[in-house]
């Protein structure tokens, strides 16, 4: 979501071009949601902006803490937080509210514990409900040589299921590997400056671990 170390206060930009980023992501691992509010100027991949001027965000009515090193906004709650609104004021006291609700859960079978190589396509169905449109589902597998990371998706609405191509698989380090799975979601804000701005849901299931041999 972030290319730039880049930052300067939103008080010094055109406010009708600061561009607005909302994500509400639940961590399976950690049971905790996490309520992340991001500016720009101009577009995604614009200088990064710090809120002042009297500039503020709020989440469920509550102010939203600056995160220095990851230059965004965030509240922390414990479980999983199915919906909330964010309301942002900029410098010339404009106020912009986009509510969001959290996409359905989505976890590992219990069946999930290896991975055979040399044997083709593995289909993992998941547990939890099919794809809606506008949404996807991420498997990331981590073996255990450097570098090997893998990267699987669905992205068919009334998809149940997510290929894990035979190459990738050959690909990973033999041995216990750490597997996560995430349900995305993305789409344009409700209210918004002319720049635009994106808001996103994920669930995350919790990571799991599995041998592949």
């Amino acid at each position: 979501m972030f290319f730039s170390c880049n930052r300067e206060n939103s008080d010094t930009v055109q406010q009708d071009l600061v561009f607005q980023t909302y994500t509400l992501v639940y961590n399976g691992t950690e049971d905790k949601t996490y309520a992340r509010a991001a500016y720009r100027f101009s577009n995604a991949v614009g200088t990064l902006l710090f809120l002042s001027g009297g500039a503020t965000v709020r989440f469920n009515g509550n102010e939203m803490d600056w995160k220095n090193l990851l230059a965004y906004y965030e509240l922390e709650f414990q479980g999983n937080l199915t919906s909330g609104v964010f309301e942002y004021t900029d410098a010339d006291g404009n106020l912009f509210v986009n509510p969001i609700s959290q996409v359905d859960s989505i976890s590992f079978p219990a069946t999930f514990t290896s991975l055979t190589q040399n044997t083709g396509n593995y289909t993992l169905n998941w547990v939890g409900t099919s794809l809606a449109a506008g949404q996807d589902v991420l498997v990331t597998i981590d073996g255990t040589f450097q570098n090997d990371v893998k990267l699987f998706s669905a992205t068919n609405p009334g998809s149940t299921s997510v290929i894990l191509e035979a190459n990738k698989i050959n690909g990973l380090g033999p041995g216990t590997a750490d597997a996560w799975m995430y349900r995305n979601m993305s789409t344009g804000l409700i209210e918004s400056t002319s720049a635009g701005g994106v808001i996103s849901a994920r669930f995350e299931a919790a990571k799991t671990q599995i041998s592949v041999q």
